[in-house]
């Protein structure tokens, strides 16, 4: 009883990799994209928004800020939003 293997737990490489990591999509990127270039696709990007593109914008924003944090106001009165009529649709007699 003293050869059993310990099997499971996390261990290191363990796991499927991503999908980009088995088509090597990040090295190919690099080979791809100079600095350059990159510089280019932000400048056409803060042009864009520029002339008023909100996508173009919040692209530009979400890489420079992060993308806000999401609330929920959990502090409520009980009292309904608005009021709902109660219509009676009753026998016609």
């Amino acid at each position: 009883m003293t050869n059993i293997k310990k099997h499971g737990g996390s261990r290191i490489g363990a796991g499927r990799k991503s999908r980009a990591e088995e088509l090597g999509l990040p090295m190919l990127m690099n080979e791809v994209m100079t600095e350059d270039k990159w510089l280019k696709l932000f400048e056409v990007a803060y042009n864009k928004a520029k002339d008023g593109s909100i996508k173009h914008l919040e692209l530009l924003m979400n890489y420079k800020f992060g993308k806000p944090n999401q609330t929920v106001d959990i502090h409520s009165t009980g009292e309904p939003l608005f009021q709902i009529p109660i219509v009676s649709f009753g026998n016609k007699s």
